[in-house]
């Protein structure tokens, strides 16, 4: 415990994987995806379960569109790197919002001024964003603000994005099952990460994602205390060949996290890797 803020309890953060039986042998299934987690049984094991989902919309879309957001330009905050900035919030924050939906795309949208693009849900999978792009956000530049393409679902796929001026452009929520990916993206006047955000988000490839920017970085950490006691944010995830200025990950227990071909910058020189564990 410190100031208040309480660590995970358990149960209260287990993945839930959507995935089809395609083989039934003795006691052995076999899934059409593979778990992205580690299931052994002294850490909890895992349970299947039947289940229908009528409610659930697909193969629907959202294409070819530009959103604009007003606001208040009255409203003003200061940043050490910008300076002046808007930052009315008293307005739309999210374009696409992906609540209930499958097999479904977003696809050459473009938006400004709007906290998020597109945000996936925990009950959306096989969301596919691709040609976006997220600009000139308003909003204060601190927590819960600025999240360019948000993922909280399973098998999503966003490719050719872009965002400039967000905090965690290409991010994971809690518990995320996985997989998902982000592939040749772009961030440019960052910050903040992008990263799994918080409490273990599983199975994750962030392919050839290039971050610029004050604090722009790719983490897969132990977020420990941030937030409301984020700690281990993510397993399984994979940077390969990306750019930022800071890259980290760490091992978590029972998993791994892997950077590859990556590129950053250290103490103002250029520094490679091939594989940092």
């Amino acid at each position: 415990n410190l100031n208040g803020t309480r660590q995970w309890k358990e149960g209260t953060k287990d993945l839930l994987f959507e995935r089809t039986i395609i083989a039934v042998e003795g006691d052995r299934i076999t899934f059409d995806i593979p778990v992205v987690n580690a299931l052994q049984r002294e850490y909890g094991g895992a349970k299947v379960y039947k289940y229908v989902f009528p409610e659930r919309i697909a193969f629907c879309g959202v294409e070819n569109i530009y959103g604009m957001c007003l606001f208040d330009p009255s409203v003003k905050e200061r940043n050490k790197y910008i300076g002046e900035y808007n930052a009315d919030e008293n307005h739309a924050n999210n374009f696409v919002y992906c609540k209930a939906v499958e097999h479904a795309w977003v696809r050459n949208v473009s938006v400004e001024h709007y906290d998020c693009c597109v945000w996936t849900t925990t009950s959306s999978r096989f969301i596919t964003g691709q040609a976006l792009s997220a600009t000139n956000p308003v909003s204060v530049i601190t927590g819960g603000r600025r999240y360019a393409y948000s993922v909280w679902g399973q098998m999503c796929l966003f490719q050719q994005c872009y965002s400039s001026h967000h905090r965690h452009e290409f991010v994971l929520g809690a518990s995320v099952a996985g997989p998902n990916a982000f592939v040749d993206g772009r961030g440019d006047m960052t910050f903040a990460s992008s990263e799994p955000h918080q409490r273990w988000a599983a199975g994750c490839l962030y392919d050839n994602i290039t971050i610029k920017g004050p604090d722009g970085s790719l983490l897969a950490v132990n977020r420990g205390w941030y937030g409301s006691g984020h700690g281990w944010s993510g397993a399984q995830i994979v940077f390969w060949n990306c750019s930022a200025p800071a890259i980290m990950v760490m091992q978590p227990p029972t998993a791994q996290n892997f950077s590859i071909g990556t590129s950053g910058v250290i103490e103002g020189q250029e520094a490679k890797n091939t594989c940092l564990r």
